[in-house]
């Protein structure tokens, strides 16, 4: 079961909402913990390992709750003793990770090198397992560092794990910043009004740009494993899976957050129009910001961070965009993904600097950024690394052999061209358009402006303005509707990770 599926809109969510505002509020952490532990499995089709998921993911959260409370008992009295607990806490959840996410590529990788026969554990799915632990993780170094007092209620350390709307895909929500909500008072209207506004931004922004970008992107990877795609297919479908991806996953987010300021949660923006952003290190400051905030914190600064200079300071990045790409999938694709971002980083640290060019300059690197994001996101998108490499190579018109690179000589265009364009063309236009501020832009100006008296015009016309936003939301929320109820529906991309 996904956010942006017919049982959950219409069955899941509607009844949580009605027993969550009619119950006490006494009782609310009970009714959100059990509707998070029934999402979390149904949230896939492994209902056939069910009763050993339940048991597993339960002795995660007790075991990372029994930690936390010695973490927080000898935190006081004998530090190394609490060091130690952390210590033992953080290499059991990264121990989980391992075995449950990189021990088949280990395994493989061990047997392709040494021609070895080591079979490959056999372990049951568990969604959004990176997400939970890098969760569990940096609760546990807060409990350490004593910024909050160590959660007691266990059904409450639950919920904040296995809380629903971000269990599977995030954003990595840190304790911290959310403890608050945990008196579990009712939100305000204004507060309502702005989550299910974001829930439906979300749910549009997956079905009606992401999805259908994902059925041109499936029909481009097929042309191109036929040797049959144009040099202008092969970039169109390289465009579309960096708009894809960038709605698929900021679509879940808006509906996760949306969900969360509805139940009264301040979750975090995950978001902030990254392909607007003047570099690369701009430009994660902007794409999936839980994440690069989370490495920042509870890596790269305790590795030493900016503190460090010279060789240490790029050992640490180093470390740090090499976990990164190994967290988002068990494959040298995602390592070299990874990698290029580091030598990116290091170049516009110590070479480019960014802030230091002209106008010109800056316009000229900005869109090279954004075709370096364009290439390594082709890496990215395709199962193993050689696969990502044809394809790079086939947008210039070569390709990789044994013997080297080859030209290949693919058309430039032809007439199925044509068809993706006129089949598609309109959610290319409204993903490159959404995907800038320009929309939200006119807004406010608008909001800005003031009649002949001085009145703002948000004001004077707030009532008509309150019915057009109604019922503008309530067509797109029907027309997005309309595409999963006729259409096969696409999983959330980063649900994988």
């Amino acid at each position: 079961m996904a956010l942006s599926s017919l049982l959950f809109l219409f069955g899941f969510l509607p009844v949580f909402l009605l027993i969550w505002f009619i119950c006490r509020k006494e009782f609310r952490s009970y009714v959100l913990f059990i509707f998070s532990f029934s999402f979390y499995f149904l949230s896939d089709s492994y209902s056939g390992f069910m009763p050993r998921r339940m048991m597993y993911v339960l002795f995660l959260v007790f075991a990372n709750y029994a930690v936390s409370l010695l973490i927080s008992y000898f935190n006081n009295k004998k530090q190394g003793v609490a060091k130690f607990f952390l210590a033992a806490g953080i290499c059991f959840n990264l121990g989980i990770l391992f075995f449950y996410k990189y021990s088949a590529f280990f395994v493989n990788s061990i047997n392709a090198l040494f021609h070895s026969d080591f079979s490959v554990p056999q372990k049951i799915p568990l969604p959004g397992l990176s997400f939970i632990v890098f969760s569990l993780i940096s609760y546990l170094v807060d409990v350490y560092k004593n910024l909050f007092q160590v959660e007691k209620n266990i059904v409450k350390f639950s919920d904040y794990v296995l809380m629903f709307p971000k269990v599977i895909m995030g954003p990595i929500v840190c304790y911290k910043d959310i403890k608050e909500n945990f008196g579990f008072e009712l939100p305000s209207k204004d507060s309502v009004n702005e989550g299910a506004r974001r829930f439906i931004l979300g749910f549009c922004k997956k079905i009606i740009i992401a999805d259908n970008l994902a059925v041109l992107i499936s029909n481009i990877n097929s042309s191109f494993r036929n040797s049959e795609a144009t040099v202008f297919a092969l970039w169109l479908g390289s465009l579309a899976f960096s708009l894809r991806l960038f709605f698929d996953f900021s679509g879940y987010t808006d509906m996760a957050v949306g969900i969360g300021k509805i139940l009264g949660f301040n979750f975090k923006e995950n978001f902030n129009y990254p392909y607007c952003c003047k570099g690369i290190a701009d430009f994660w400051k902007r794409w999936h910001i839980s994440l690069s905030e989370w490495f920042r914190d509870y890596l790269y600064i305790p590795l030493g961070g900016s503190r460090k200079s010279g060789i240490r300071n790029v050992f640490n990045l180093a470390v740090v965009w090499l976990c990164t790409g190994i967290w988002h999938g068990a494959g040298f694709s995602f390592i070299a993904w990874g990698l290029v971002f580091f030598v990116l980083i290091l170049f516009e640290r110590y070479l480019v600097k960014p802030s230091q060019l002209g106008r010109k300059a800056s316009l000229l690197w900005r869109i090279l950024v954004l075709l370096i994001i364009n290439f390594n996101w082709v890496l990215f998108s395709h199962n193993g690394l050689r696969e990502g490499i044809n394809y790079c190579l086939a947008m210039t018109g070569f390709k990789l052999t044994n013997s080297g690179f080859s030209f290949v000589g693919n058309s430039l265009f032809n007439l199925s061209d044509v068809r993706f364009l006129r089949e598609y063309g309109i959610y290319l236009i409204l993903g490159i358009l959404f995907s800038t501020p320009v929309v939200r832009s006119l807004k406010e100006k608008f909001f800005l402006q003031k009649d002949s008296s001085g009145v703002l015009l948000s004001v004077k016309y707030k009532a008509v303005l309150n019915v057009a936003e109604f019922i503008l939301y309530g067509m797109a929320f029907l027309c997005a509707l309309s595409f999963v109820v006729i259409s096969n529906h696409n999983p959330f991309m980063y649900q994988q990770f």
